[in-house]
């Protein structure tokens, strides 16, 4: 973490210490070099989980410490790395590196599974296997090769009736919670 980044987790948890988890930084129009390196700083701790961002308009910003920043202040915790998955029911959010974006809805996934027309093993068998892609930490050539051995494994290993239906399930479910 940057020498800055840590001056504002400091200053922030000073201005904790003293009874307001609520701080803000001023912003000088003139300097938008100075405004531009403070933001970065900022989001860059707010993707780590170890601030949020309450307000924020073109002369200042205004943010708190999550309890997790409070945490890392208190007990020298290490440095929070990416993936997170974060389980909040009925959500299971899966959180992965370059900037944190959120990807998928597992819940919803496993909920049209649940609900398919299938025989129960196979509604098992697609769950186990979105469960183990959700719970890894694979590369996208990884996850390419391990879907296309599972659809190769279902193709091979039931009736051509039975594959179409579970194929079409498993990927109509898949694409539309994509959105």
């Amino acid at each position: 973490m940057k020498e800055s980044q840590n001056k504002i987790l400091n200053d922030a948890y000073d201005n904790y210490s003293q009874g307001s988890n609520r701080h803000a930084y001023s912003f000088d129009i003139d300097n938008p070099q100075t405004k531009q390196n403070l933001l970065i700083d900022l989001n860059y701790l707010e993707d780590k989980g170890l601030i949020e961002i309450t307000a924020h308009a073109s002369g200042f910003v205004n943010f708190k410490l999550t309890s997790y920043g409070i945490d890392y202040m208190e007990d020298s915790l290490p440095e929070p790395i990416s993936p997170i998955t974060i389980n909040q029911a009925p959500n299971s959010i899966n959180v992965v590196g370059d900037n944190n974006t959120i990807t998928d809805n597992y819940n919803n996934f496993k909920i049209e599974i649940e609900n398919a027309d299938i025989p129960e093993e196979y509604k098992k068998l697609l769950i186990s296997f979105t469960n183990e892609i959700k719970e890894s930490n694979i590369s996208k050539k990884d996850l390419k090769s391990k879907v296309n051995n599972f659809i190769y494994e279902i193709l091979t290993g039931t009736t051509t009736g039975i594959a179409t239906n579970i194929l079409s399930i498993f990927l109509s479910t898949f694409f539309l919670n994509l959105k």
